[in-house]
């Protein structure tokens, strides 16, 4: 807050015999100073910001001078000039100032009417000091619940995407070995070692008794050696039916192969090259072909 010091106050020394004071109801405390010979003084101690001098100017023909010096540094002159009269009139105003303790010299640089109604002073700004209270957080405090709500969440978020993650690898894993086992096919179905060595004998031995009996309709007669052939073919026959049952794979076999092994189908009519001529041969002359 700005300090008012009045003309009259006693901190103002005034040179002597160069100001008068007089009185009137439109001063500042209804009292004033003048002076009208050139070398007049007030000096005033203060502290503070700024100070400003304020006085009533007069119309005259000359301007009024003044000369203003703070702590001994070089004056500032002002010069002027008023149209009509006019009270508390502002002629200096100070830059700003150190919180140091100052001293201002006011002078008449002229013989012409000069005047000082009071000082105004501005105080410095008072330093703000900011306390600033620290809160330590004890660290046994409690959680707030919704901090658990929050924590509970991302956990159950975790767990959901790796159960997920586990069921779609277990997924792929089994399509996997589906399609593996689509494709898994054994090129050779028919040609099973438990059962190829016996079928074979057995086809080789009615390809033998077909021959047999071709020679027989064709008028060969008949011998022990042949009836002997004959009797071992059946119980060949009969003793592959009774240890294995008629494979559907071999069946498909016979038809799509018609020839193996250079032996005929039996589900076609087979055609031989003659095994005799047209004459009448012995029957020991004509086994011997078939032994």
């Amino acid at each position: 807050m700005a300090t008012i010091v009045d003309d009259s106050d006693a901190q103002i020394v005034y040179s002597p015999g160069g100001w008068n004071a007089t009185t009137n109801p439109n001063e500042h405390n209804e009292t004033v100073h003048w002076s009208t010979q050139a070398g007049a003084t007030a000096t005033f101690k203060f502290s503070g910001l700024r100070i400003a001098v304020y006085g009533t100017a007069h119309p005259f023909s000359k301007p009024a001078i003044s000369e203003y010096s703070i702590d001994g540094g070089p004056p500032y002159l002002q010069r002027f000039q008023a149209d009509e009269k006019m009270y508390k009139h502002l002629f200096f105003h100070s830059p700003p100032l150190g919180q140091e303790n100052h001293t201002l010299v006011v002078k008449n640089a002229a013989n012409v009417f000069f005047s000082i109604d009071y000082f105004d002073i501005s105080p410095h700004e008072t330093p703000t000091t900011t306390v600033t209270k620290t809160i330590f957080a004890s660290a046994t405090g409690t959680v707030e619940p919704h901090h658990l709500v929050n924590m509970g969440l991302i956990i159950g978020s975790i767990i959901g995407w790796m159960v997920l993650l586990i069921l779609l690898l277990a997924v792929a894993i089994i399509l996997r070995k589906r399609h593996q086992e689509k494709y898994e096919v054994d090129p050779l179905p028919l040609l099973d070692e438990t059962w190829r060595p016996d079928m074979l004998a057995l086809e080789q031995a009615l390809y033998e008794n077909e021959r047999s009996t071709l020679f027989l309709a064709s008028g060969a007669g008949s011998s022990p050696q042949l009836s002997a052939r004959t009797s071992k073919v059946g119980a060949m026959v009969s003793s592959s039916t009774r240890e294995s049952s008629p494979n559907p794979d071999m069946q498909q076999l016979r038809h799509m192969n018609p020839s193996r092994s250079g032996m005929p189908s039996h589900s076609q009519p087979t055609s031989f090259p003659p095994l005799y001529s047209t004459r009448t041969i012995p029957d020991e002359e004509a086994l011997p072909a078939y032994q």
